[in-house]
């Protein structure tokens, strides 16, 4: 008498639908299953089907970190938990703070993250203090490779990751 989708469903069924509803009614707290938080639209690409729609931009800017930081504070204030806090952009290497921005975010949230993650195109140097807050964090790099369609970036991207391994 289970009905897929209705009286049942598969783990991830659960996460993606049910679990925020569930959190609510059941435990009274609030989850969220994933968010992408952008303290940055600058973008050293152009790529025409920017998730962010960078290239619609008029104006390219990096928010305040002290704002970031209230942001961030009210966000945790109203959510209990989060799956993956992922920090954006355009390119979030180019923002000025990242470093302080992720400790910000680990050493007063972690406990209501399952996840912290940031991004990069892969086309820009880590400074050494990026590695180590990477590190020390234990912050997820998603790193996306734009080797197809930009060439010149081919060995550039595979020293940065070997670079990344070593640090």
């Amino acid at each position: 008498g289970y009905h897929r989708g209705v009286s049942c469903f598969t783990v991830s069924e659960f996460t993606e639908k049910w679990l925020s509803v569930y959190a609510v009614y059941v435990n009274g707290r609030v989850y969220f299953k994933d968010i992408s938080f952008i303290p940055s639209t600058k973008c050293n690409l152009n790529c025409a089907n920017c998730l962010n729609f960078t290239p619609y931009l008029k104006k390219m800017a990096d928010e305040p970190l002290q704002l970031l930081k209230e942001q961030i504070d009210l966000f945790f204030e109203k959510v209990d938990y989060i799956g993956l806090f992922h920090v954006s952009g355009g390119e979030p290497i180019l923002y000025p703070y990242l470093g302080e921005l992720l400790a910000y975010i680990d050493d007063n949230y972690r406990t209501q993250i399952h996840q912290l993650a940031t991004t990069t195109n892969g086309t820009r140097d880590f400074s050494d203090e990026i590695c180590s807050i990477l590190r020390k964090h234990h912050i997820l790099l998603i790193c996306d490779d734009y080797t197809d369609t930009l060439p010149q970036y081919k060995e550039h991207l595979y020293v940065l990751l070997t670079r990344l391994e070593r640090t």
